[in-house]
């Protein structure tokens, strides 16, 4: 991968890849207590993410000529 456009995108695969990988994790413990509230709410924003992504998709395929509507902007998660 030469091109550096190519290496800075992520895919709805990536973000599913993602968190597959956060789920695994969780299950095999790498993730203490504390901060599994954390964890989790990250792993729901991301599960709803793709969600709305995959069905922002298919209706788009279902309706090529239509334009696609805005998104918002990403918002900044704060750290505790």
């Amino acid at each position: 991968m030469n091109d550096t456009t190519e290496s800075t995108q992520l895919t709805i695969a990536d973000l599913a890849g993602i968190r597959n990988i956060i789920d695994l994790a969780c299950q095999r413990g790498a993730v203490r207590g504390e901060e599994m509230k954390n964890v989790g709410l990250l792993f729901e924003r991301l599960t709803n993410f793709i969600v709305q992504a995959q069905e922002a998709a298919e209706a788009q395929a279902q309706a090529p000529d239509a334009e696609p509507k805005p998104t918002e902007p990403a918002k900044t998660i704060q750290g505790e």
